[in-house]
């Protein structure tokens, strides 16, 4: 079960925030990247970690140049307190 902080840390995710600001589903995004079903919901949870080639092709999706930059920066995040 996904605990209460983790819907904050959620909001904070680049790739959330990305295809949030582009109208782009989840489906969608593992679709055009040919990823398996449910990893861009782990992903933006924190419950998997992007692989370099995951990222880079993320990178070349969002257009996001820094983006192994973002994530890093958002995985060092602790979760919010409740």
């Amino acid at each position: 079960m996904v605990s209460d902080a983790a819907p904050q840390r959620f909001l904070t995710n680049p790739l959330w925030q990305w295809r949030i600001a582009h109208r782009r589903d989840a489906r969608e995004v593992e679709k055009i990247l040919r990823l398996a079903p449910g990893r861009v919901e782990c992903l933006e949870l924190g419950t998997a970690v992007p692989t370099p080639f995951e990222l880079r092709k993320l990178a070349g999706l969002t257009g996001l140049a820094d983006l192994t930059r973002q994530w890093d920066a958002w995985a060092a995040q602790p979760p919010a307190a409740s």
